[in-house]
This record gives C-alpha cells, sequence and structure tokens, in this order.
C-alpha cells in the first residue's frame, strides 16, 4: 500500500508544470538576443558595403575628372601632350611621368577627393622608357600597330583621408580607381585637302557675291562649282562638308589608311568614274569637322606679334623680319613658336584680280618665305602671302626632322603672283599683262599647315600669265572655299597641282595649331585598369 501511494506522488510530482514558462520566456529572450544581434551586425556590414561602395563611386569619378583635365588642355593646345611634364604641361600638378603619382590635384568642389595622371609611354617607344619632350612621337604615339596615331595617359583617383591615400595600396580609408584613356585625333590635319564649300570664294566674283556661301542644293545656280577631274591627283585623306563634282577619273587617296570623306557624297558630271586608293567613306556615315571662326585665341597666346604689312625670311631658327618700314635681322625665334601680325587702320580689301601689294601697309598681312629648322606657327589677322617656297631640312624630298610650319589666316593664303602690264578687276580681264619674269614663282615647294579659316587657298592673279609649273604643297591644306590656283584652256595659267599629305601631321601639329569646333584629339576609347 506504502509503496502504490509512492508511485503516485512520484507521478504526480513529474506531471506539475511549475516553472516551464519561465523556461519558454529565457528561451525566446535568447532567440530574440540573437536575432537582434544578427540584424544589427548585418546593417552594420551594409553600412560598410556602402561606404565603400560610395568610396569608389567617388574615386572613379576623381579619376575621370584627372582625363577631364588632360582632355581641356588638349583642346586649348593641341601640341600639349608633346610637352610631357615639362614647358606649359608643367605647370599641371597632377601631371606625372610612368611610375609615380606624387603630383595630384584636388577634385574643384572636394575636400577628400583627388587625382594623379600618369603619360604611358607608347608600347613601341622602346628603348625609352618614358615621354620624352625631345622625341614625343617617338615616345608616346604608338606606331605601326593596329593603335597606330594614338596615344594614352592613366588616370588615378582618390577618396578618403589625404593620410591613407598616400599609401600605395587601397585602404579602408582611401578608395582608389584607376581609368586608362586612348586618345586619337581627327581635325583639320588628318587631311591633305579640307574644304566647307565646294565652289569659287564670295571674293572672287566681281562684285561679290555672298549668296554663295552655301551648300550645294541651296546656293543660287550663278555659283560656280569647281570639279575635281582627270589628272588631279588627291596624295592623301580628303574631307569635304559640301557635295563635289567629279568629271573623268581624278583619283583620291595613297593606300587604304587614307579616309576619302563626302559629306555630301559625290555627283559624277561626265563620263568616267572616280579612281579611289583610299577607302571611300561610306555616304550618310561621315562626321562633320567644323573649323573654328577665326584665330583670335592666337592673338592672345602669341609670344611675338607685329601690326600692320611684315615681312619674314626664315632661315634655320632665326628671323629677318621687315614691320613698319624696319628692317631687323637674326630675330629669335618666339619662346612659344607663334607669331601673330594683327590689322591696324586697315581698309583694303582684297581681290585676286590685280592685289596692291603696296596699299596693305595698314593691314595684318604676313609676307613669308625661306627655311626653317624648328616648328613654328604663323598667323594672320588678315592675310599670309607666301613670297618663296618654305622649307624644313629634307633628305631628298622628305623631311628628316620633326619641324612643322603652320600658316593660319582669318581670310586668304595667297600665293605672291604679281603681272607687269595692267590688267581689269574682273576674272578673265587679263588686258596687257604678262607675268612678271623677275618675281615669278616657278615650282615653288610649300612644306606647311595651310589654314584659311574665312576665305581660301588661293594664287593671286591666278587667271592671268602663263603657265608657272607645279604647286607643290606637302602638308595639309584647309580652307572655307575651294581657291583656284591656275585656269585650263587656251591659253593656260597659273600652276598645275601637287599636294601631298604629310603623315607626320597626323601626330605632331604646328604649335598651337587650331583644332576644329566639332572635331579634336577626342577620347577613343576609355579602360578601367589596376590600380598602382
Amino acid at each position: 500500500m506504502y509503496l502504490i501511494r509512492k508511485i503516485k506522488l512520484r507521478r504526480a510530482a513529474l506531471a506539475a508544470e511549475d516553472g516551464f514558462t519561465m523556461l519558454l520566456a529565457i528561451a525566446a529572450l535568447l532567440i530574440t538576443s540573437l536575432l537582434v544581434t544578427a540584424s544589427l551586425v548585418a546593417a552594420e556590414g551594409d553600412i560598410g558595403l556602402t561606404h565603400r561602395d560610395t568610396a569608389a563611386k567617388k574615386a572613379y569619378y576623381a579619376a575621370q575628372a584627372g582625363i577631364n583635365d588632360y582632355v581641356f588642355h588638349l583642346n586649348r593646345n593641341s601640341s600639349y601632350w608633346e610637352y610631357c611634364t615639362s614647358k606649359e604641361a608643367e605647370k599641371n600638378v597632377a601631371l606625372n611621368q610612368v611610375g609615380s603619382t606624387s603630383n595630384r590635384a584636388k577634385v574643384p568642389g572636394s575636400s577628400e577627393e583627388e587625382y594623379a595622371v600618369q603619360l604611358l609611354p607608347a608600347s613601341t617607344a622602346a628603348p625609352e622608357t618614358k615621354c620624352n619632350p625631345e622625341k614625343p612621337t617617338q615616345t608616346m604615339i604608338e606606331n605601326g600597330t593596329e593603335a597606330g596615331g594614338t596615344f594614352r595617359v592613366e588616370s588615378t583617383g582618390y577618396s578618403g583621408s589625404g593620410t591613407a591615400c598616400k599609401t600605395g595600396v587601397e585602404t579602408g580609408s582611401c578608395a582608389k580607381r584607376t581609368l586608362v584613356a586612348t586618345f586619337s585625333n581627327a581635325g583639320l590635319l588628318n587631311y591633305i585637302y579640307y574644304t566647307k564649300y565646294e565652289t569659287l570664294d564670295p571674293f572672287t566674283y566681281t562684285p561679290t557675291k555672298p549668296q554663295c556661301a552655301a551648300f550645294s542644293g541651296t546656293r543660287p545656280s550663278e555659283c560656280t562649282n569647281i570639279q575635281f577631274i582627270t589628272g588631279d591627283e588627291i596624295k592623301g585623306p580628303l574631307h569635304t562638308e559640301d557635295t563635289s563634282i567629279v568629271c573623268g577619273t581624278p583619283s583620291f587617296g595613297r593606300t587604304s589608311q587614307d579616309l576619302i570623306e563626302f559629306k555630301g557624297w559625290y555627283t559624277q558630271n561626265c563620263s568616267g568614274e572616280i579612281k579611289v586608293n583610299g577607302t571611300l567613306v561610306p555616304k550618310g556615315t561621315v562626321k562633320s569637322v567644323e573649323p573654328p571662326p577665326s584665330n583670335a585665341s592666337l592673338k592672345t597666346l602669341a609670344s611675338t606679334t607685329y601690326t600692320g604689312k611684315t615681312t619674314i625670311a626664315l632661315t634655320g631658327e632665326t628671323m629677318t623680319v621687315t614691320n613698319g618700314g624696319t628692317t631687323t635681322t637674326g630675330v629669335a625665334w618666339p619662346s612659344n613658336g607663334v607669331i601673330y601680325v594683327a590689322n591696324g587702320s586697315c581698309s583694303t580689301t582684297y581681290t585676286p584680280y590685280g592685289p596692291s601689294y603696296s596699299a596693305d601697309t595698314a593691314c595684318g598681312n604676313v609676307y613669308v618665305s625661306g627655311t626653317y629648322s624648328k616648328s613654328l606657327t604663323i598667323a594672320a589677322e588678315n592675310d599670309i602671302v607666301i613670297t618663296g617656297s618654305l622649307t624644313p631640312p629634307l633628305t631628298g624630298t622628305t623631311p628628316n626632322t620633326g619641324a612643322t610650319l603652320g600658316l593660319i589666316a582669318n581670310n586668304f593664303v595667297r600665293i605672291y603672283h604679281p603681272l607687269t602690264g595692267t590688267r581689269s578687276n574682273t576674272q578673265n580681264g587679263c588686258g596687257s599683262s604678262t607675268n612678271n619674269t623677275a618675281e615669278d614663282l616657278k615650282d615653288p615647294s610649300i612644306y606647311a599647315a595651310i589654314l584659311a579659316l574665312k576665305h581660301s587657298f588661293i594664287v593671286d592673279n591666278f587667271d592671268c600669265g602663263t603657265t608657272l609649273g607645279k604647286l607643290n604643297v606637302y602638308g595639309a591644306i584647309a580652307q572655307l572655299f575651294r581657291g583656284p590656283v591656275g585656269e585650263s584652256g587656251s591659253p593656260e595659267s597659273g600652276y598645275l597641282k601637287n599636294y601631298e599629305y604629310d603623315d607626320r601631321l597626323s601626330v605632331e601639329s604646328p604649335p598651337y595649331f587650331l583644332n576644329p569646333v566639332k572635331a579634336a584629339w577626342r577620347v577613343r576609347r576609355e579602360t578601367l585598369a589596376q590600380n598602382p
């Protein structure tokens, strides 16, 4: 009996639930605490990830700021890349030779983002290992590869404390991102022949016809369309914004590397078909190249300036200059390679039919000839008149140094061609005029990049006198309107064209040569790279 009662008491004790709810409460609190802790840890991790992501994005945009800074300098001066970290580029506090990021600049408006830009030598630069301002083309420009004619810079952006970002690795206090930008050039110096309008300059009509400053299809029928004809050879790349008229079998380009760009396409005006040795860019795909409206920026940049009619005879790296009735010999080359000739109280209006060479004393005209062994740009507020051959050191007919010459006129770039006798101021009104044999320029050679911003590259009195041989231009010609250099028929006058592109101009330009409004050095490719 006693045993039975004890067993029942033990069962009752085991069945009792006293304190069980406390255990459940403790377990619930434990689980809740664990969940809260996990949430806090996760949230803290997300905060860290968000912070690092934000810092990385800031570093990326800082690197982008470095690329944009370099583009700004290139657009201001297309020769900027040639200076490496010297001359004008020395003022850029973010610019470094390859292997260093010690020179850095703050991102404008930011206290903790900065960037460093490195100049990457070309893969074909060996044995050189960095950008060399004495050999910029060899050390920076890719040659003989698919990337030929391009150069690269590397920009590293930093976001974080200045102290942390001075180390060579990315830390929790400093995010780093690096971009490599590949630059290629598309400008007026990419062509042996550039025109905006394939018609005679309005100033070659008497009276002038401003209505002819229009594209084919919109300009009046009274405006003369200039044709490419059989025998014309364009030995290099070509670009026109207009529609070209062709007759017979003119030849365009030398090899497939020469782009032939008719933005308005071309019209075959007589039997035959054009011969394209270059690559004809398909209709409708040609991008515009728009010249700047004036050379006023060079007036500000020029380290040497003159006012009124100026004669310059180049000799190596010095000049003989006549200005205001005074002739000075042994004049030193301008420090930044730019000469500007400004207008005085100029009131003379140019006509190609009997131009005056004595009534322009107050005009910003520069008469130039000679030899040069160092790069130079000559700009005129009015006209540039070429009075003799312009040549660098040559091996045969090929330049053997990096010296280039730029001739940039607001109005006309002209070939000097005086006459004897009298003529009228209308086309073919030659009267009793003949060539001035004492001053004839027969078969002149002009090694230059020529730019006539508002008018044409033209021969004075192109319509009168007997033939003068070939006009040999080795370089690049850019003009707003097609300028005549002679006339066929009976009798013939002026020059036959012999124009050949100077391939150096695709990567080297005369000092501060003007970029087009719509085309300049541009970033062809931009890629993320490993941080230095």
